[in-house]
């Protein structure tokens, strides 16, 4: 397995990638809505935007925003996502570490702040690679009239 950078020109294959991941999630995602999306995050971050390669083919993928805040840099937000077939194969764990590590020594981020959904897999998978439940903070989303 290979793990660098994301080329421009690979995030329409990324942005696959993503949808049939999510699709598996009950979340529907047009492609074309995926690539706005992976276009959004590469604009918005392309130094910690990841690939995952096996054979050379792109399976996986993992980006993190950096938002500075009164105390310091934090992660905040960001996507990880790997080809069903190349799942629980520590593909995403690996991803997630050289971003962190990445974003630590550039950025000189110490803290994370993510959302996950409370009920499914990913909430253990995080807390797996050492992250906790927030008591602090709570999510609030509506509609805007």
């Amino acid at each position: 397995m290979k793990i660098r950078l994301i080329k421009k020109n690979e995030l329409k294959k990324v942005a696959k990638i993503y949808s049939k991941v999510y699709l598996k999630l009950n979340e529907n995602w047009p492609i074309k809505n995926s690539e706005e999306f992976m276009n959004y995050w590469y604009k918005k971050q392309k130094d910690l935007f990841y690939v995952a390669l096996i054979n050379n083919e792109i399976v996986g993928a993992g980006v993190f925003g950096i938002k500075p805040l009164f105390d310091g840099n934090r992660i905040f937000d960001g996507e990880v996502f790997v080809h069903e077939n190349f799942q629980k194969n520590g593909i995403g764990t690996e991803i997630v570490k050289i971003i962190f590590n990445k974003a630590k020594k550039e950025y000189h981020v110490n803290e994370v702040e993510l959302f996950t959904f409370k009920n499914g897999h990913q909430l253990k998978w995080w807390k797996k690679l050492g992250l906790e439940c927030s008591t602090d903070f709570v999510m609030i989303s509506g509609k805007i009239n």
